[in-house]
């Protein structure tokens, strides 16, 4: 008796490996979601700059009324502009009942947005 050959057949039913199309279609997603963490990771940075230029007008506004508070009783007014982009505009102006009102404006340009911050206040004039 003769030995039979028996052939192979053509496509195995559970394959060993990935398709070219399987492969593809994970990189595509892989790079879809790498784009999107990217893109996320832009807009966080972007508002982080934009509360820290916040807190610095704030901090400078706080500032300027505290320093006005606290000198002499008259009136008074005075810009400032940093070399940073901050403009600072204020004012102190008597009112009736030995009072005083102080205002502090303060502008700076941060990714191509202007943000103002305006303190008003006002604080008994003491002999």
């Amino acid at each position: 008796m003769r030995p039979r050959f028996v052939r192979p057949p053509l496509h195995s039913p559970s394959p060993a490996g990935f398709t070219l199309v399987e492969v593809l279609v994970a990189i595509v997603v892989i790079e879809l979601g790498l784009f999107a963490l990217t893109a996320s990771s832009a807009v966080v940075i972007r508002e982080a700059l934009i509360v820290r230029a916040r807190t610095s007008v704030l901090d400078a506004a706080r500032n300027r009324v505290e320093t006005i508070a606290s000198s002499a009783c008259a009136a008074t007014t005075g810009t400032f502009s940093s070399p940073t982009g901050i403009q600072e505009v204020w004012s102190a102006r008597l009112v009736p009942v030995s009072t005083r009102e102080i205002r502090d404006s303060v502008t700076l340009t941060v990714q191509r947005a202007t943000r103002t911050v305006v303190l008003q206040t006002r604080t008994p004039c003491t002999p």
